[in-house]
């Protein structure tokens, strides 16, 4: 049977055409809250007591659905890694992202969590791994202060053992392991050193394991008095 799908892919991509569930390039944020209602205060207290923090429930369970889909249905990859691809965001006006629910993560981790406050946002990217492949290995995150790593895949994408799909965060020489779960955000200082663990999700497209990273760098403050 003839089919052209994966020339028409390539077409779109090397034209610079999105193809997406999304509206693309509308940076203005979604009306209301995105974030879930937490206990703040205590999170900010862990993050602070720990210097790591890990939120379930982060997003609505809508939205962290549309990260998901986002990053399955578009057919534009900025950066290929072998295993894994991205897709990066800059922002392009204050902290207004071309992916608009975005900005709303950005806006209102900022407002809620402490070690934020001193911070302006950096910029963020979304990967997207091969169905089984090698985790990233043990590295810090250059140029920012504080690192959120969210999860987006349900847990029935994955093959939920021991030492897969999670991450593993080296604290005051000890070595942290946060399991994956769908919906869970991990607070850390960017410099501290951190890997995923090897990804394993079931058979199929839908399956891949997806995660967005957000980098808050802190404010320059002698620059500003000057």
């Amino acid at each position: 049977m003839y089919s052209d799908e994966k020339d028409y892919v390539n077409f779109l991509f090397e034209s610079g055409i999105f193809i997406s569930n999304e509206s693309v390039g509308n940076k203005e944020p979604l009306p209301g809250n995105v974030l879930q209602n937490q206990n703040w205060e205590f999170i900010n207290s862990e993050h602070k007591k720990h210097n790591y923090v890990v939120i379930d429930n982060f997003l609505k369970p809508e939205y962290a659905l549309r990260l998901r889909d986002f990053v399955l249905y578009i057919n534009k990859r900025h950066d290929y890694y072998g295993e894994y691809a991205a897709i990066n965001f800059q922002p392009e006006q204050k902290n207004y992202l071309w992916f608009s629910l975005l900005s709303n993560i950005v806006i209102e981790s900022l407002l809620n969590i402490e070690c934020l406050k001193t911070t302006s946002f950096n910029r963020a990217w979304a990967f997207i791994y091969n169905e089984i492949c090698r985790g990233i290995p043990p590295h810090i995150d250059t140029n920012s202060d504080i690192t959120l790593n969210l999860w987006v895949t349900p847990n029935d994408c994955l093959v939920q053992e021991k030492e897969q799909n999670g991450l593993v965060i080296y604290e005051s020489l000890k070595e942290i392991v946060v399991p994956y779960e769908f919906n869970r955000l991990v607070i850390f200082n960017s410099a501290t050193m951190h890997k995923s663990q090897n990804v394993v999700a079931k058979t199929g497209y839908k399956n891949k394991r997806i995660n967005y990273t957000f980098l808050f760098k802190k404010f320059d403050i002698y620059s500003k008095v000057r």
